[in-house]
């Protein structure tokens, strides 16, 4: 076993060992991606929520991780608070035909090999996001790049999405909200929805793999894999989803996330149990970007 392989299999029965003890939240978004909270924030939040550990996994970018891990030290200095900060981040990649969110975590270091392929991946934003103005231009929204950069909170480095694209179309008085900015112009399906190119999962998962990380499926529910067992048993269709997602190098499923019902949950974790695929939970915290989620608290039990 090659000492890459090795650091991956602790990394897993690290996460898993971390859900199963709760207090923690392994999916949490900054200002360096679509979140509103900075990095500093959300390491005083952590504390104030009193969390063990916590995960900031921005959308194809690490930018955060520097001044999360200063603010992280600080705290430890200044009140003796021991919070553990894991390293990750979150792609969309492309499973039989359809776009997934894949989590990459390195709690023993390494993330910083992924790089290149981040790299790559903010590419294909950018692109897309000038094809997206250009689409809702045609639909008489005139939006700026500039307007779409000045949505970011400070000056940290920050990847522009299509969140920022929203709170631009909010402030120019297009739409109310962000929601509706998505539910009526951005998501697939909607006139301005831009389609982005992915790699596939197995590319991605071999990449993470290759640096010593792990390959954890964000948020499944949200692909309408839940809900079609019966008896609160997982169904034929979401264990043969994650049993393809399984051979192409799947390690773990977010099984907790802050928008899952309880039965969600329940059937996530019955899935991976069956399948020896590691649970973890997160938030899925944008902090106002997304109101209706909260960051996990040290009280937080999963299962």
């Amino acid at each position: 076993m090659t000492g890459q392989a090795k650091k991956r299999l602790e990394s897993i029965s690290f996460l898993g060992q971390l859900t199963r003890q709760g207090g923690i939240d392994l999916h949490i978004h900054t200002t360096a991606s679509d979140g509103s909270d900075t990095p500093e924030e959300i390491v005083r939040l952590a504390m104030i929520n009193g969390l063990r550990a916590i995960a900031i996994a921005d959308h194809d970018t690490i930018d955060a991780l520097p001044n999360a891990n200063t603010a992280v030290q600080q705290l430890k200095a200044k009140y003796g608070y021991d919070l553990l900060l894991i390293p990750a981040t979150e792609m969309a990649v492309e499973f039989e035909q359809n776009t997934v969110h894949l989590l990459a975590y390195f709690p023993y270091g390494g993330i910083e090999g992924l790089e290149p392929l981040l790299a790559r991946q903010r590419a294909t934003r950018v692109e897309r996001n000038q094809k997206i103005l250009r689409q809702l231009d045609k639909l008489g929204f005139a939006i700026s790049e500039e307007e779409v950069r000045q949505q970011k909170k400070d000056d940290s480095a920050s990847l522009l999405g299509r969140s920022h694209i929203a709170l631009a179309m909010v402030q120019k008085g297009y739409v109310k909200t962000m929601a509706d900015a998505f539910n009526k112009y951005l998501k697939s399906g909607r006139p301005a929805f831009v389609h982005r190119s992915r790699d596939p999962l197995d590319k991605i998962t071999a990449e993470i793999h290759r640096q010593g990380g792990v390959a954890v499926l964000a948020h499944p529910q949200m692909y309408n894999w839940t809900g079609k067992g019966k008896n609160n048993q997982p169904s034929s269709f979401l264990l043969n989803k994650l049993t393809g997602a399984k051979k192409m190098g799947l390690d773990g499923v977010e099984c907790f996330h802050g928008e899952a019902t309880t039965k969600e949950q329940e059937e996530l974790l019955q899935a991976s149990l069956v399948l020896n695929l590691t649970p973890t939970a997160g938030s899925d915290y944008h902090g106002t970007n997304k109101t209706e989620v909260k960051l996990y608290t040290g009280t937080s039990l999963f299962y």
